[in-house]
């Protein structure tokens, strides 16, 4: 099975896709694929406007993610849960997808060890599940983490300063509401 993750740009056509092709055969597959989504968004995501991930297996492209995130690791992780899941898919057969049958797939195994799964063979439904369960968790940590930022950014500023930011962006926000009143008034 040949898989390619490759970034492209949705704003600029014109721009030549970067590719790298993943080896799922050789070390941990999810390090693997990490690897390749990691070299994309560093190299390539400012440069290309509207950066766009894509998994081509077979030569056919099988999903796309476009990378979200205020840092570069919510970028990658907002990508790569997706990323493996269709190959994690790719591994079962139609059969084992559509009956929920276990598989003894060394990739897809790989994959799901990555996520939590202890035992010799591995079921479609499991497999996702333990991988969605994962990336929960991450979500809700990175929530917690923002919490956490803030606190220590209120705490770090000084009280006049913050108010003035609170007003500020109470004032923004009212503007924002009046020029989206004024537009939809307009173009009545």
């Amino acid at each position: 099975m040949e898989v390619t993750i490759q970034i492209v740009s949705l704003k600029d056509s014109s721009l030549t896709p970067q590719k790298r092709l993943v080896n799922l055969s050789e070390g941990r597959p999810t390090e693997t694929i990490g690897n390749a989504v990691r070299s994309l968004i560093e190299k390539c995501s400012v440069a290309y406007k509207q950066p766009c991930i894509q998994v081509v297996i077979n030569k056919e492209v099988r999903g796309e993610f476009t990378p979200k995130g205020k840092t570069f690791a919510e970028k990658i992780r907002s990508v790569n849960f997706g990323i493996t899941e269709i190959i994690l898919n790719s591994r079962f057969t139609i059969d084992e997808l559509t009956f929920n049958k276990a598989t003894k797939d060394g990739i897809a195994l790989g994959i799901a060890k990555a996520f939590g799964h202890k035992g010799a063979n591995i079921s479609v439904d499991v497999a996702s599940n333990n991988l969605m369960a994962v990336e929960k968790a991450v979500k809700v940590n990175l929530k917690y983490a923002r919490e956490d930022a803030k606190s220590l950014y209120e705490s770090l500023v000084p009280t006049h300063i913050l108010e003035a930011e609170e007003k500020a962006k109470q004032e923004r926000k009212l503007l924002a509401e009046a020029k989206k009143a004024l537009q939809l008034t307009e173009g009545k």
